[in-house]
């Protein structure tokens, strides 16, 4: 039995040892590598994905949206010349004094369908002094191309490819096409209120944060978009005649000289629990040649915008109120009234002027004056549905030297915005605003010769958004 078991355990032995010879000389086979997934990243508040081989956080973003636009288009007025009589009698000096053209009403659509697309990205990584962020948003957008009438009115889209904004920003820094530190926010809805424009301007900012919600930013911005000028009729003033009984009428243009300086200016900021409050000043150069009489000027227009807004969780979630108010000299666009751009609203009614500075003919410039006041409530009833009220009052005034133009103009727009979510990144928008404004008389109008001041309408929009 011992030789048995001696000679099995060898047998076995030298099997185990064969077989295991032979498995060396086999190929290996190595495990599959694990799978390369997309790496999840954020970086500031700014979920993402890393950029292969980068420290770099990119996120994109964007919407696509459609649009019908409806809006009460009446009659219309323009600037227009009265030749060669006075009082209905042939003028032998043959000058021109100031009356309205007529623009009919079926010159100019009523209806307007429109489509945009938004395509954006974000781009983060963290530094020692704090994230480094890149951003930029595109868009395209399509619509019916008529003559005018809703068309000429904000938010509409106009056809083409175009950059809504790009900036960067790091330490407190931000540079690039942002949206103005001097407008500090505008209505609920795609059509402005009377409020300084928040639309994008090439900027070179700082910010500083002192904790607790409060922040200061200094700021310069290019002064282009802020600029007001415009062309309306002269009649010789009685220096003119006095040297020369045949002196002509002629067409005033005021025209900006190149840009000289930026405009300058800065922003207080808090923002808590309770909601924000933020005030901003601007300083524009106002540096306008009338075409006219060959006068310049030559000075600092300036601005002042408050906001103030108010957290309202008892009404629902989001929900608060904002009232804010401008105020400009020399600059009318940093006044608020001028932004909505619908002075004559829909082409209807008076066609006011706006300019940054008016010639007296020889005796000097006039600095217009411009306020605004506007005020709006997001009530969210729930998380899909939501409304805000809203109105606002603005007021343009050049003084009583100011004769060859209406000399004050005072507007107001109220309405209200609603919003229906039915499932998360569908938002159907409705717009419902009327606006009314009224200008006064020219003083060097032609006795008898009819003058429309009044200027209104209404404006409706549905807007269906998908973002993501």
């Amino acid at each position: 039995m011992t030789l048995i078991k001696s000679i099995l355990l060898g047998s076995a032995a030298g099997i185990v040892a064969v077989a295991g010879a032979q498995a060396a000389d086999l190929p290996t086979k190595k495990a599959a590598p694990a799978a390369d997934y997309v790496k999840i990243c954020n970086v500031n508040g700014t979920a993402g994905f890393i950029v292969p081989g980068s420290d770099t956080c990119l996120k994109l973003f964007g919407d696509v949206k459609f649009e019908a636009i409806v809006g009460s288009t009446n009659t219309g007025y323009t600037y227009g010349r009265l030749y060669g009589t006075t009082l209905g009698v042939p003028d032998p000096r043959n000058t021109t004094f100031l009356t309205q053209t007529v623009n009919p009403k079926n010159t100019r659509d009523n209806l307007e369908l429109g489509a945009r697309e938004d395509l954006g990205f974000t781009a983060s990584s963290n530094t020692a002094y704090g994230p480094l962020v890149a951003e930029a948003q595109f868009e395209g957008n399509q619509r019916n191309a008529g003559g005018g009438g809703v068309t000429t009115l904000p938010g509409t889209y106009g056809a083409g490819f175009a950059m809504d904004h790009a900036y960067i920003k790091w330490a407190g820094i931000t540079a690039g096409d942002v949206g103005s530190y001097y407008d500090l926010g505008n209505g609920p809805g795609d059509l402005d209120y009377f409020s300084p424009d928040p639309g994008t301007v090439p900027t070179l900012a700082y910010t500083a944060a002192f904790g607790g919600g409060f922040s200061a930013t200094v700021f310069v911005q290019d002064g282009v978009g802020k600029r007001a000028n415009g062309s309306f009729v002269l009649a010789p003033d009685a220096t003119a005649l006095a040297a020369n009984p045949l002196a002509p009428s002629f067409t005033f243009n005021n025209t900006y000289h190149g840009v000289q300086y930026p405009d300058v200016g800065a922003e207080l900021e808090v923002v808590q629990g309770w909601g924000a409050a933020k005030i901003a000043a601007m300083a524009h150069n106002t540096n306008i040649i009338a075409g006219g009489y060959g006068d310049s000027t030559n000075f600092w227009g300036y601005g002042v915008n408050g906001l103030l807004q108010i957290n309202l969780p008892a009404l629902g979630p989001k929900s608060e109120f904002t009232v804010q108010g401008a105020y400009s000299r020399g600059a009318l666009a940093l006044g608020g009234v001028t932004a909505p751009g619908v002075i004559p609203f829909n082409g209807n009614g008076a066609n006011f002027l706006f300019t940054d500075a008016y010639d007296t003919a020889g005796g000097g410039f006039i600095e217009p004056t411009s306020w605004s006041v506007a005020s709006h409530l997001t009530w969210v009833l729930s998380p899909q549905f939501s409304i805000s009220p809203e109105i606002s009052y603005g007021q343009i005034d050049y003084g009583s030297g100011a004769a060859f133009i209406p000399q004050k103009l005072t507007a107001w727009m109220g309405g209200a915005i609603a919003h229906w979510d039915p499932v998360t990144n569908l938002d159907f928008q409705l717009d419902a605003i009327y606006v009314s404004a009224k200008e006064t008389r020219p003083t060097a109008l032609l006795p008898g010769t009819p003058w429309q001041t009044k200027s209104d309408g209404f404006f409706g929009r549905l807007q269906i958004a998908r973002t993501f």
